[in-house]
């Protein structure tokens, strides 16, 4: 098989995420239909280089990158897998992240995942990190913003200190929520008192495409 610019880029992307979806995966390598993302993704699977597992009932298929693809490419950052309780989460915020790629016109190297925020912290630190960062410039400064996607609710306590981190390293913070999770846009309105880097954006805009 002769691996194209497109192959290459996609497979270097999936490896950055815990893993894409094929609709993902076609916004990426500029696909013009599913069917044709279908049948490319299909080729980098049969040469060993994709795997693609369904994980949970109602959502697709998780496309990974393998040991293979790993050495051929020679990517240092560790493979990951996916978590039955968390594979919403993780397909979500891939979502996220090529809805802010696309309005905010930047490149994915201006991102920065989860996954290579901990291999630059070092594997055996499992301190809170964001979901993804991203640069801006305004004047010709930097500006790093994280952004997290709060599906599920966790305590009060855990929620406010990664707040108060994410406060004291990032520029700005972004929680994307979606409306059904009222309780935890009630603390994140509280604590934009204390913090007032905050905000709040609605998971259901960003799904409609109107952020």
């Amino acid at each position: 098989m002769v691996l194209t610019e497109r192959d290459e880029r996609i497979i270097k992307e999936v490896s950055r995420w815990r893993g894409c979806l094929g609709r993902q995966i076609m916004t990426i390598g500029g696909f013009s239909g599913i069917r044709a993302t279908d049948r490319r993704l299909k080729k980098l699977v049969d040469e060993g280089l994709l795997t693609r597992k369904k994980y949970i009932y109602g959502l697709a298929g998780i496309y990974q990158v393998t040991k293979k693809a790993q050495r051929q490419f020679g990517f240092d950052i560790y493979l990951g897998t996916v978590r039955l309780d968390q594979a919403v989460h993780d397909m979500t915020v891939v979502d996220v992240y090529l809805f802010f790629k696309e309005k905010l016109s930047l490149s994915a190297e201006s991102f920065t995942t989860e996954k290579e925020i901990r291999k630059n912290e070092g594997f055996a630190t499992r301190t809170h990190v964001p979901d993804f960062l991203y640069e801006i410039f305004h004047e010709n400064k930097g500006q790093i913003i994280c952004a997290e996607v709060e599906l599920s609710q966790k305590s009060k306590e855990r929620l406010e200190a990664n707040v108060a981190d994410n406060f004291i390293k990032y520029a700005e913070q972004k929680w994307i929520v979606p409306k059904t999770n009222k309780r935890v846009i009630a603390w994140l309105e509280e604590f934009k008192e204390k913090y007032p880097n905050v905000q709040i954006i609605d998971l259901g805009v960003i799904e409609s495409g109107k952020f």
